[in-house]
């Protein structure tokens, strides 16, 4: 499957094929957007502010801040757990409500492109001068999603502006 900034949330998870290893949820956790938290507060059946407290955990990537699932951690370590991994079965304890980020975001063969989907769709503001620097060292280092190439996203004059260069 070719993933690019045009292919609909829909393919991306019917393609989602997760085998439920655990391993993604050991080492992070799901972001959390803004329109799933209701869901999810009533699944638990708490208010938001209470689902929000209990569970989550702000994350900031591309200068642009979301949730995500609270990290169970050892001691000082940057990464932990997945607050809703069973470590025992390996297993999601809400596999039935989990967000998109989780849904699909698993360890298939085009799992890193996914990824970019997600940043892209969800992180980068090309609004914000500071994302769009953070995105283009971002695609230096990563490689951008068809389609989301900085210089088809902005001019070039646009992108000297906020990133320098020539």
């Amino acid at each position: 499957m070719i993933i690019s900034t045009l292919t609909p949330k829909e393919d991306l998870e019917s393609s989602a094929t997760c085998n439920q290893c655990g391993h993604c949820c050991f080492f992070s956790s799901g972001i959390v957007l803004d329109e799933e938290i209701p869901g999810l507060a009533q699944h638990f059946g708490m208010s938001e502010d209470e689902f929000k407290a209990k569970y989550l955990e702000e994350f900031t990537k591309l200068n642009t801040t979301k949730h995500r699932f609270k990290q169970l951690r050892i001691g000082n370590a940057p990464h932990g757990r997945c607050i809703f991994l069973d470590v025992d079965s390996k297993k999601c304890t809400i596999q039935d409500v989990k967000p998109l980020h989780c849904r699909v975001s698993t360890c298939q063969p085009h799992g890193e492109d996914v990824q970019k989907w997600f940043d892209y769709h969800h992180f980068l503001k090309l609004d914000d001068r500071a994302s769009v620097r953070e995105y283009a060292i971002y695609c230096d280092l990563k490689g951008a999603l068809p389609g989301a190439e900085l210089g088809k996203l902005l001019s070039k004059e646009r992108i000297k502006n906020i990133i320098g260069g020539d």
